[in-house]
C-alpha cells in the first residue's frame, strides 16, 4: 500500500504452521520486490521497522441445543 511517493506499507499474513522467521522473510522479500519494481537498487526500512501480530481464532462452543431432524 503506497503511503507517500517514495513509501510503502508491506503487509504478510500466514497461518499458525509459518515460523515467524519465514513470515519475516517473506515481508522483507516483497519490500524488495517493491524497490526493484519502482527503480531503487535497494530498500530502507521506516522508523516502525518489523512489527508482527499473532492472532487466533477460538470455535464458538458446542450449542446447548441438540440438532433436529430424520436421520
Amino acid at each position: 500500500m503506497p503511503l507517500g511517493a517514495r513509501e510503502f506499507q508491506v503487509t504478510f499474513q500466514a497461518n499458525l504452521h509459518t515460523a515467524m522467521a519465514q513470515v519475516r522473510d517473506f515481508a522483507l522479500y516483497r519490500c524488495a520486490e517493491l524497490a526493484l519494481a519502482q527503480g531503487y537498487p535497494r530498500f530502507a526500512l521506516g522508523e516502525g521497522g518489523i512489527r508482527t501480530e499473532t492472532a487466533t481464532a477460538t470455535p464458538p462452543p458446542p450449542s446447548a441445543t441438540p440438532a433436529t431432524g430424520d436421520i
